[in-house]
């Protein structure tokens, strides 16, 4: 997972951040339907998944690695 992981930052590009948010645990229909806000530029960043199957509550998702790729190709 560590070498997937890598390849996908390495890739520097919107494949490779949906690979990126895959490891993350964000699945391609989230993404396509995922609205950018502020969380990405936080102190801690992140983005707030729209509803989906747990609508009764919000999921965030901390970028843990891979933040620069994400910001570059989702922003």
């Amino acid at each position: 997972m560590i070498e997937v992981a890598k390849a996908c930052v390495a890739s520097d590009d919107f494949q490779g951040v949906i690979g990126i948010m895959a490891c993350h645990g964000i699945i391609p229909s989230e993404i396509a339907r995922l609205e950018v806000t502020r969380g990405l530029a936080s102190e801690i960043p992140h983005v707030v998944l729209p509803p989906g199957k747990t609508a009764h509550r919000k999921r965030v998702v901390p970028i843990m690695w891979g933040y620069d790729q994400v910001l570059d190709h989702v922003d």
